[in-house]
């Protein structure tokens, strides 16, 4: 079958008559982005172009719930990058519930999570509370000049806990984010320190899940 015989096919197996059928499957060609292989057969398509075509399928019949197992799973970084945009672009209009192993991309397209662990919830809710909850302490400071001197400066601070450089970043854990801010920068204005880039830790769904296992 091409990909259009395919759309077409699965929606009169859902009830759905011809000429409707052809709609629905020409909008949702064109809308996961495979319009222009709708006449080629499918096994000439690559990973991502077939696990397009295979959430296009499943929203043939138009669904309130779109349920998927590991949709980016064995696809290249180009597939991936694919089918993530797409879930991004379906989820204005539909609720999908998918499951992933791969934190990094959960976290960059959820809006609510749920985190198990060895078959048991240990943490849901919407993204924004979740990272107010699991907020990291750690602040990533570069400066123009030696490193270790502004290091020295840092750890006599009290809000700073301990620190570390990696690769031309100063590392630092921190007892209040809010207070160390205002700490850093008012130190900065001070004594004129060359500081070029200050950057607070998002905390990451990978951080939130550790530490809740933790927990």
């Amino acid at each position: 079958m091409t990909g259009e015989e395919f759309l077409i096919y699965s929606a009169k197996l859902t009830g759905i008559p011809t000429q409707e059928a052809q709609k629905r499957a020409a909008s949702l060609l064109k809308t996961v982005g495979i319009e222009a292989a709708k006449k080629k057969p499918i096994h000439t398509y690559s990973g991502g172009m077939k696990q397009r075509l295979g959430i296009a399928q499943a929203m043939i019949h138009r669904p309130q719930l779109l349920v998927l197992d590991e949709p980016v799973s064995a696809l290249d970084p180009i597939g991936r990058r694919e089918v993530l945009d797409l879930l991004e672009t379906l989820k204005q209009e539909v609720t999908i519930l998918f499951s992933t192993h791969i934190l990094s991309d959960a976290d960059e397209v959820s809006d609510d999570v749920i985190l198990l662990h060895q078959g048991k919830v240990i943490e849901a809710g919407s993204m924004t509370p979740l990272r107010k909850k699991y907020q990291t302490t750690k602040i990533e400071l570069t400066f123009d000049g030696k490193l270790a001197f502004y290091e020295q400066q840092l750890l006599q601070l009290e809000t700073i806990l301990h620190s570390k450089i990696v690769r031309n970043t100063i590392h630092v854990t921190v007892s209040d984010i809010e207070l160390a801010r205002e700490e850093i920068l008012s130190k900065t204005m001070i004594y004129d320190w060359a500081l070029t880039s200050f950057v607070i830790n998002r905390t990451s769904l990978e951080d939130m899940f550790m530490k809740a296992v933790n927990e």
